[in-house]
């Protein structure tokens, strides 16, 4: 899977960690609504517990999409670090041949 270039910035990691940690606390609350004594008007446990169990995916998907992006961007950065040392490595190899020539 490969990301984007456009989202591999700051902000997108920063965005998806927040978001993340939105659903999470979206978690809590309906677990902690689910624990407190039931009022007429509110949803029944099943409701509570499949939308807690949505946020918790929701919450899932933002910290992995996180993660990924952060690869994606460190394994570029590999590779542009990569290309740049064989571009060394070849400009030495041609300096250490000239100055065998003498």
């Amino acid at each position: 899977m490969t990301a984007d270039a456009g989202t591999n910035t700051p902000e997108s990691f920063d965005e998806h960690r927040a978001l993340s940690k939105l659903w999470f606390d979206e978690v809590m609350a309906i677990y902690d609504v689910a624990e407190a004594p039931a009022a007429e008007d509110s949803p029944s446990r099943p409701a509570e517990i499949a939308s807690a169990q949505l946020a918790a995916l929701r919450a899932l998907y933002h910290e992995m999409r996180c993660g990924h992006e952060l690869l994606a961007a460190q394994l570029a950065a590999v590779d542009k670090q990569t290309k740049a040392l064989r571009e060394v490595a070849f400009q030495l190899e041609k300096v250490a041949s000239h100055l065998g020539d003498r």
